[in-house]
């Protein structure tokens, strides 16, 4: 979840606010498509606009199946590679533990 508002605040996914407006939201879509090459569920395109804004302190979970998180996970990681142009160590880390 924290890796997506990052992401967010650092200007590389579009804002909540960007989101709720369906303001250049298509064409990020389309990147993430293409920069991953995961095809992305309507559920995880429903889903990513709550975690943004998402205000931390709240008492009001974030509620999704967990096949949705699980998604947003390797899409996270898969576009953070493809952004910062090698592996994120911390994701070799865990696979090898597993």
């Amino acid at each position: 979840m924290l890796g997506w508002q990052l992401l967010s605040l650092a200007g590389v996914v579009p804002s909540a606010n960007a989101f709720s407006h369906q303001d250049g939201i298509d064409p990020f879509w389309i990147q993430v498509k293409e920069t991953t090459n995961f095809s992305i569920s309507r559920s995880v395109k429903a889903g990513l606009p709550q975690i943004l804004a998402y205000q931390w302190g709240e008492d009001t979970p974030i509620e999704l199946p967990k096949t949705i998180w699980k998604e947003l996970e390797k899409l996270l990681f898969a576009y953070c590679e493809q952004e910062i142009g090698k592996p994120l160590q911390s994701v070799k880390f865990l696979n090898s533990i597993i």
